[in-house]
């Protein structure tokens, strides 16, 4: 699917302060040409162009369809999960074969080494005011990456089951995208 492009972000962010969180996570997983052709409404790529009248038609369109929805917005955690899921079954092959994943290993120290020497250089090197944003975003980006580092390495497959029904919850109660 081709990413999304800025002005529409800017209609998902509408969809989902209106209370369209799950049509939202569901154009986002499924792409908004899949979503319009099963509501069999058009949804415009300007966000100046979602009148009271169309959210109210879309609010009623979501309760029609929550299922499908709701199915299409999990799509993509699923198969993050199901990537997790075999990831930990390649390490456990390589620890019953007697080896170390040195690749997994490698990348798990640089990015927590990347993430160190970022931090670091915030407190010690005066950064140029041109630069300070870009390395803010480059260090938020690495936190991201350490913090799915830990995530694989401690989380287990019962912390996975809570966190997707924790979403499905979320999703179904109408709280669900831009959060």
């Amino acid at each position: 699917m081709a990413p999304l492009a800025p002005l529409f972000a800017g209609v998902l962010a509408e969809l989902a302060k209106n209370g369209l969180g799950v049509l939202a996570k569901a154009i986002e997983a499924k792409g908004k040409e899949v979503v319009e052709e099963k509501l069999g409404v058009k949804i415009p790529d300007d966000p100046a162009k979602l009148s009271p009248e169309l959210l109210q038609q879309l609010q009623i369109k979501q309760m029609e369809h929550e299922e499908f929805l709701v199915d299409a917005a999990l799509e993509e955690t699923k198969a993050f999960l199901e990537d997790r899921k075999d990831a930990r079954a390649r390490d456990v092959e390589f620890i019953k074969a007697g080896k170390n994943n040195v690749r997994g290993d490698f990348l798990a120290y640089g990015a927590i080494g990347s993430l160190f020497v970022t931090i670091l250089l915030l407190f010690l090197v005066k950064v140029p005011a041109e630069s300070r944003d870009i390395l803010l975003i480059v260090l938020g980006g690495l936190i991201v990456i350490v913090k799915d580092v830990y995530g694989f390495e401690f989380g287990s497959s019962k912390d996975s089951a809570r966190q997707q029904q924790a979403i499905v919850d979320t999703l179904r109660n109408g709280n669900g995208a831009g959060h």
